[in-house]
């Protein structure tokens, strides 16, 4: 008799395992007749049952025939299916932090009703399990429904694979084990890469959107009927830097509190703080008063005109001073701009491989 398990032993599509008993001669591929793909005369009777691996059937049904040693001239034959299963993910590579769906292909796919006991694992390339990042995992993978050929990388994380501690990808070799019949079966590994590449994946920045608030007080002060003095105090005028901050990164990424909150760091100590080390003398507003103070008084032929020559010497000098600290801020790489960022990004997963200088593109 001859029976027939699904896969071979090392998953290779088209591989079959069959078992015969002692009596079997030869087997052959149909048309009935035709080359036997393999011919035994004596089976190692130590055993109940012997193993053939037949390679090379594409999936789908296949008829083998075969004849039997005491019987010369009778034969029998039985149709066998051939399955392949390969793993397809929606994508090859994603984002840290992004579910991303993988689905078992299975040829023909009638066949899928036979597959059980499917189990995934994805390893860095040479089978390694040790992962250097913040989660201190690799990715996992579910099924995401009831059919047994949906699955699903859970949460795409990126771990480091380079020395130099700068690279943005990672990379994954994914497999899955599989049950037909008593026989388990291997697929043929895939490669997936997890990036982190800043500026693709994920960045952040905290930018500022006003550089003072209040305003002066204008005095003035008629000297003739045609002459008028006009001069300035600070008033309520100062310096009041405010920003917001924004990351571009997926919410389940092991990064996204490192970045979000040395962004917002960024935005409300280092942009607010005047006494910054970096920023200490970012947007002056006494820079502002005393380079306009020093050209009073403002004449003119009447109060509205000398008010409004104070006026425009007044935003001059703003218009000045927020060239100056935009010229250092933007456009990138500015001077104060790269400083902070910088100083922010080398406190990212800094533990993690994942130095900021030699990732982040828009300061060198």
């Amino acid at each position: 008799m001859l029976t027939l398990e699904a896969c071979g032993p090392y998953g290779s599509p088209g591989n079959l395992v069959l078992t015969w008993d002692s009596s079997i001669v030869n087997i052959y591929t149909a048309p009935s007749g035709g080359t036997a793909l393999t011919q035994f005369v004596t089976p190692f009777h130590g055993f109940n049952g012997m193993n053939l691996y037949v390679e090379g059937i594409a999936p789908g049904t296949t008829t083998l025939n075969w004849t039997y040693s005491a019987q010369t001239n009778c034969t029998d034959s039985i149709q066998v299916s051939t399955i392949k299963v390969e793993i397809v993910p929606a994508q090859s590579q994603a984002c840290d932090g992004e579910q991303v769906d993988v689905d078992l292909v299975v040829t023909p796919s009638s066949a899928k009703s036979h597959l059980s006991a499917v189990q995934f694992a994805a390893t860095k390339p040479g089978g390694g399990t040790q992962f250097d990042n913040p989660a201190g995992q690799g990715i996992t993978i579910s099924q995401r429904s009831s059919d047994i050929t949906e699955w699903r990388i859970d949460n795409v994380r990126w771990h480091s694979t380079q020395a130099d501690h700068c690279n943005a990808t990672a990379a994954y070799e994914i497999k899955a084990t599989y049950n037909i019949g008593s026989s388990q079966c291997e697929t043929v590994p895939v490669t997936f890469m997890a990036d982190f590449s800043f500026g693709v994946c994920v960045d952040g920045a905290a930018q500022p959107i006003q550089y003072f608030s209040g305003d002066i007080v204008i005095n003035r002060m008629q000297l003739s009927s045609n002459l008028w003095h006009a001069t300035i105090s600070p008033g309520t005028f100062q310096r009041d830097v405010q920003a917001n901050a924004w990351w571009n990164i997926p919410a389940n990424s092991q990064y996204y509190s490192m970045v979000s909150g040395e962004e917002i760091y960024h935005r409300d100590s280092q942009l607010q703080n005047p006494s910054h080390s970096i920023l200490k003398d970012y947007w002056l507003a006494t820079n502002v008063l005393a380079a306009t103070m020093a050209q009073e008084p403002f004449t003119g032929a009447t109060e509205q005109v000398a008010r409004q020559n104070a006026r425009d010497a007044f935003q001059l000098q703003v218009a000045a001073e927020v060239q100056r600290s935009i010229s250092a801020v933007f456009p990138y790489p500015g001077t104060i701009r790269c400083a902070l960022e910088t100083e922010a990004k080398n406190a990212v997963g800094a533990s993690h491989r994942v130095a900021m200088p030699c990732t982040y593109p828009l300061c060198p």
